[in-house]
Formats: structure tokens, C-alpha cells, sequence
């Protein structure tokens, strides 16, 4: 079973238990929907079942079965939520888990310039990090402008010009 992060657990909310959730596609159905989550943390994991869950916002709201009073909540901050690939959110045309970019190959025409080693969420656009072939660390918009077809499958993202590795 190939487990994917879809969303961390921000703070604790209230005085019962509860913990407000940041989805990391930005959709809530998706986390409404869940009976148990496995969190990790580094190296940590743990998994735990869930009582409640309810929208507030940019957030959602989750009671977790044990957890009962703000202090335990709290102890969950920056513990990300993972489940089964089947529950993440679906994906539209031209969306993917950045899970599925890591480790693909940077190609302009049939040379390839580097690899995909993390996908990093910013205000305005995810940015591709990408080692290059001479070992530096770039970062790339993944927009139109800059990247061109993605196949997951073939282990391949097209880079539209090399300048942005400049």
C-alpha cells in the first residue's frame, strides 16, 4: 500500500481535542471522508482513527479517537497525514502528486539536465527543485511557461528552455 501526505496538522483547536488541518491540494471532500490516518513526523509514525471532521476554512477540523484535551492536540503540530493512495484527492488533467515528480528526469529535447529531488509550495506557483547534472540545486516554476509535457510514467518532465537553469 503506497501511502500519500495530504495535509498537516497545523494547532491544536479549542479545549476537546480537535486539531485544525492545512489540506495539501487545497481541497477538504477528500479529508471528510476519512476513518483513519497513519501521521508521521521524521521518522515517526503513527496511526490514529477518526471521530469527527468538519470544514472550517481554509482548514478542516479533525477529532482524533484518544485525543482529548488541547495538550494532546497540540503535541500533534507539523505531524503530516498520510493515507492510502485511493484517498488522496483525485487528480484533474494536468495535475500530479508531487510524490510522482520527485525523481523524474529534467529533459530539454532528448538531454537530460537534471532531476526532480522535491516539489515546494509557494503563494503563486509550486516550484520543481532540481539537481542538475553538474550538482547544483535550481529551482523551477512549474508552469507552462517553463515546463513543458509531464509523463509521470516514463520518469520525465520537459523543460521548455535551459535558461531558467542558469
Amino acid at each position: 500500500m503506497e501511502r500519500l501526505a495530504v495535509g498537516v496538522v497545523r494547532t491544536a483547536h479549542g479545549t476537546a481535542g480537535e486539531v485544525r488541518v492545512r489540506s495539501y491540494s487545497g481541497e477538504a471532500d477528500h479529508l471528510l471522508r476519512l476513518a483513519e490516518v497513519v501521521l508521521r513526523r521524521g521518522g515517526a509514525e503513527r496511526t490514529l482513527k477518526v471521530e469527527a471532521c468538519r470544514t472550517a476554512l481554509p482548514d478542516v477540523l479533525v477529532k482524533f479517537a484518544g485525543i482529548d484535551h488541547r495538550e494532546a492536540a497540540q503535541a500533534l503540530a507539523g505531524w503530516e497525514l498520510c493515507v492510502d493512495r485511493s484517498r488522496a484527492a483525485p487528480l484533474a488533467d494536468g495535475e500530479y502528486y508531487a510524490t510522482d515528480l520527485c525523481g523524474c528526469g529534467l529533459f530539454v529535447g532528448a538531454e537530460r539536465v537534471g532531476v526532480v529531488t522535491a516539489v515546494c509550495e509557494t503563494g503563486h506557483a509550486q516550484l520543481l527543485e532540481v539537481r542538475t547534472g553538474d550538482g547544483r540545486t535550481v529551482m523551477v516554476p512549474f508552469k507552462d511557461h517553463f515546463v513543458g509535457e509531464v509523463d509521470v510514467a516514463a520518469g520525465r518532465v520537459e523543460l521548455r528552455d535551459a535558461e531558467v537553469l542558469r
